[in-house]
């Protein structure tokens, strides 16, 4: 089958009829529909950064066929629908991974150990993104391992540094005693707001006090989970569709399959 095989000018919503005789499905097979979308650049009046858009056959009437062999006019069972997954519309998006320089092997000792290294891309987008306390910016850390040293390290500090080494925040309440299970070290930005340029990239370096990693066996890894949206929370620099203040929850997205800096070990 030629591409395409349908096509309908945008609007907030489209509905597409594909005309009779153009896909044949054989006998006991199928076929695949691809769905492309030419979306127009966010403006902030027809088009706001954060907004969805999802192909669905979902009503009465949207599985309509017609018999090869009889020519008759088969309905498909209402009760059947089908949704894509909804893609969000942004001008920039944070693209996160482990970075190269994150550490690998040894676990050092000492009050501020580098642990892991994270990078955040927008070599793709058109604005900033922006990071901060005023925008009600935030990220949640998991750090897991286990230390047998002599527990004097039940409130520890996490310290968060961009890739010029300037520090972004810190949470003192981290406990990295014994079977460490953390799930909430927070950095929030209250030190230092970080901005990502559009074609370019930050780095988020997470240093923790190793003092109670000291026996062969112990380890610590810090990731990220994907399992709450809100856990990753960001903004875009854009006269069209933020200044900064709008914030985006996508950890479930941004981080999807789970971001792992490397395990270090004794």
């Amino acid at each position: 089958v030629s591409d395409p095989i349908a096509s309908k000018p945008g609007a907030a919503t489209a509905q597409v009829f594909i005309a009779d005789g153009t896909v044949t499905i054989p006998a006991s097979g199928y076929v695949l529909i691809t769905v492309k979308g030419d979306i127009n650049l966010v403006d902030g009046t027809t088009i706001d950064n954060g907004d969805t858009v999802e192909i669905e056959a979902a009503t009465s009437g949207d599985f309509d066929v017609t018999g090869l062999s009889s020519g008759k006019a088969i309905t498909i069972d209402d009760t059947i629908t089908a949704a894509a997954i909804a893609h969000s519309v942004y001008e920039s998006r944070p693209d996160v991974t482990k970075d190269a320089s994150s550490p690998s092997g040894t676990l050092g000792t000492g009050t501020q150990t580098l642990i892991g290294v994270f990078k955040i891309d927008n070599s793709d987008g058109l604005q900033e993104i922006v990071m901060s306390a005023a925008g009600d910016s935030d990220m949640e850390f998991n750090l897991s391992g286990y230390s047998s040293g002599a527990t004097t390290c039940g409130s520890c500090s996490v310290v968060f540094k961009d890739k010029s080494g300037d520090i972004l925040g810190t949470d003192t309440t981290v406990d990295l005693t014994g079977a460490v299970a953390v799930t909430d070290a927070a950095l929030d930005f209250v030190t230092n707001s970080l901005t990502v340029a559009a074609g370019d990239y930050e780095l988020i370096k997470v240093y923790a006090d190793t003092s109670d990693f000291i026996t062969a066996g112990n380890s610590l890894q810090v990731w990220l989970d994907d399992g709450t949206a809100a856990d990753f929370t960001w903004s875009i620099n854009s006269a069209a569709g933020g200044t900064g203040t709008d914030t985006y929850e996508t950890a479930d997205v941004s981080w999807r399959g789970d971001v792992y800096a490397n395990q270090l070990g004794k």
